[in-house]
């Protein structure tokens, strides 16, 4: 995420630029928003309790690696992944 830098300390549900993206393992590039993986990712931390978003851009853009960030991250990271299984 390409974050303006007063959005560096939380989540920011109505930030057009600040929309969590997916890379492409193959080839490296960015997935566009209607892929169906940019949708699960968004989905699930959009509908996420408002720690785990501030936790996910903590981590995520400010690398933290304060205890509670991460433990809030890895329970978002958890649903995500299992949100992305087939069904």
């Amino acid at each position: 995420m390409n974050l303006p830098e007063h959005h560096h300390d939380g989540y920011d549900p109505n930030c057009e630029g600040c929309r969590p993206v997916a890379i492409d393992p193959v080839t490296g590039k960015l997935l566009p928003d209607d892929h169906p993986v940019v949708m699960i990712l968004r989905r699930v931390i959009e509908t996420a309790p408002k720690g785990e978003q501030d936790a996910y851009i903590r981590v995520v853009v400010k690398n933290s690696r304060a205890v509670a960030d991460l433990v809030l991250f890895q329970s978002l990271q958890r649903r995500i992944a299992e949100a992305m299984r087939p069904d």
